[in-house]
């Protein structure tokens, strides 16, 4: 389970998933930033990012004059995709064992 934060500022809303804590390993850790990056590419409504120490989110912004049910709708549902998506491949580089 996985919970999401979303923060309502005046024009925007911000939303906020803690996605993977960062490895302890700074070879590991570089590998994560750069296959997190790769990810981001691809992904619409939602990114990855780093916090300051490391960890690894899943955060976007929206205006709220594109606010609605289903749009928030689409947002969960964003999230929901990338964490089944990308957990486990993220889980193997931060912490798998090396080959």
């Amino acid at each position: 389970a996985a919970t999401i934060y979303f923060d309502l500022h005046q024009r925007t809303l911000r939303h906020e998933l803690y996605f993977l804590p960062a490895p302890e390993d700074q070879a590991r850790k570089a590998e994560l930033a750069i296959w997190v990056l790769q990810r981001n590419h691809d992904l619409y409504g939602t990114r990855f990012s780093m916090g300051p120490e490391g960890d690894i989110y899943l955060t976007g912004r929206l205006a709220l004059e594109h606010l609605t049910v289903g749009e928030l709708d689409r947002i969960i549902g964003v999230l929901y995709e990338v964490v089944e998506r990308w957990f486990g491949a993220a889980v193997k580089i931060a912490y798998g064992p090396r080959t």
